[in-house]
């Protein structure tokens, strides 16, 4: 079994990464047993992104009840609104901590695995689909809720029309994961599918 680790920096606008973070992505290979259908490839985020997440969460979180714990003493005119600001800052960040923990605190800091070959498949710790069942897969905002503001998903159309999604918590850099979807996942998709992939990309 061959396990190739891809440490994935994070970008929040979905731009192409820079040639020094392209150059700065490593692989470690562990080499158990040659053979293309046992290489798994774990794509994951990188640890400085974990922090950064930390960071932009709890430590804004501090920030606001710092503001709030200084307006509630209403000495100012501008009290009400600081109290009123700093819990709607205060709600935001725990709601945005709740739903980037899982990421943050992953094993491994593994997002999900790509089991490259005819018989591959892309899984998450929850969900697994066949390459060669996948029509299409983006990394976007799913559905119509509060968390779909602020976090994108890897969302995977099905060719029996369902749509799964696994988390990436705004931690997967898209450019270098479309590389991979090329190199692992796009030689197993039907002939539909990557016409569409190519023409996509190509469009």
């Amino acid at each position: 079994m061959e396990i190739v680790n891809f440490p994935i920096r994070w970008n929040p606008c979905g731009t192409k990464a820079s040639k020094s973070n392209q150059n700065s992505i490593y692989r470690e290979r562990l080499i158990v047993d040659a053979g293309y259908k046992n290489e798994i490839i774990e794509v994951k985020y990188n640890k400085k992104m974990r922090i950064f997440g930390f960071i932009a969460t709890v430590g804004s979180f501090i920030v606001f009840a710092a503001i709030f714990l200084n307006a509630i003493k209403f000495d100012s005119a501008y009290s009400i609104l600081g109290v009123t600001g700093s819990l709607i800052g205060m709600l935001f960040n725990f709601y945005g901590f709740l739903h980037i923990s899982p990421g943050l605190f992953k094993k491994g800091r593994v997002l999900f695995t790509i089991h490259p070959g005819p018989e591959g498949k892309i899984q998450s710790s929850k969900k697994s689909v066949a390459i060669r069942n996948i029509k299409d897969l983006k990394v976007e905002r799913y559905g119509y809720t509060i968390r779909s503001l602020f976090f994108t998903d890897l969302v995977i159309y099905t060719l029996n029309d369902k749509k799964v999604r696994i988390p990436t918590y705004n931690l997967l850099d898209v450019e270098q994961f479309n590389q991979e979807v090329r190199a692992y996942i796009l030689p197993n998709m039907t002939p539909e599918a990557q016409e569409h992939w190519n023409r996509k990309l190509n469009g």
